[in-house]
């Protein structure tokens, strides 16, 4: 009895750990968000460096589906439609943006671009993977064209 005690007692502390009990939720082939948790009954979704919302949940039912998981689970994906819902340049840093793109409006990833040389480099989410690389592609000549579209764009002066 104080043998089953014990383990029920590690497999807590385990799961209460962090990762070593968070799941991967796979969108149909697109891609995967892992390092999932629950939470008193709730899903809790990733922070990249431990405090950015980079991975958000856009419909309840995605939501009440990350509620039901075990450790891995596949949610079949729409159309894989992505559309640009917000690209701003960043506070911080120059030749930097910040790309909110949605998929298929259930998901709601935001990407780091920094511009090199005569290009760009995307950086993706810490806990987010393309498993299809057209629609990697697709989303990166999506980033890329819409931060031309807002370079060309004059830029408006805060008026006091």
């Amino acid at each position: 009895m104080k043998f089953l005690a014990r383990m029920a007692c590690i497999a807590l502390c385990l799961c209460t750990a962090g990762e070593l009990c968070a799941l991967t939720l796979q969108y149909g082939k697109l891609f995967s968000v892992s390092a999932v948790r629950q939470q008193n009954g709730l899903p809790v979704l990733p922070l990249s460096r431990g405090k950015y919302a980079n991975i958000r949940v856009l419909e309840k039912e995605t939501f009440e589906l990350l509620k039901t998981c075990g450790q891995k689970c596949t949610q079949p994906s729409g159309e894989g439609v992505v559309k640009m819902a917000e690209i701003r340049p960043a506070k911080t840093r120059k030749e930097m943006w910040i790309a909110d793109v949605s998929f298929d409006e259930k998901w709601l990833i935001t990407f780091l671009v920094f511009a090199r040389g005569s290009g760009y480099d995307i950086k993706l989410p810490e806990h987010f993977e393309f498993l299809d690389s057209a629609l990697q592609g697709r989303v990166e000549d999506l980033i890329e064209t819409e931060i031309k579209n807002l370079s060309s764009q004059p830029r408006q002066e805060k008026t006091p």
